[in-house]
């Protein structure tokens, strides 16, 4: 995540952004990701972007975390 702010990786921020969309999510552990490394909030991290108050508040790292947990059963099977 800081590596791909701090060297501008399109690329990489396009996917991170893509995650936050997908998982409806912000930041590794939260907006906190971006306002500490003094960066804006993308839209990608609200539900509406056009609504301040919709801002995800679950960090991508969570929410991943929990989607696999959610999908053992299915790989086990």
């Amino acid at each position: 995540f800081q590596h791909s702010y701090a060297q501008n990786r399109t690329d990489a921020i396009r996917i991170i952004q893509h995650i936050e969309k997908e998982f409806d999510c912000c930041g590794v552990d939260g907006s906190s990701d971006y306002i500490k490394n003094h960066l804006k909030i993308p839209q990608s991290c609200y539900a509406n972007p056009n609504l301040p108050l919709s801002l995800h508040t679950e960090g991508c790292a969570s929410a991943i975390a929990n989607w696999l947990w959610n999908q053992l059963p299915i790989v086990a099977g």
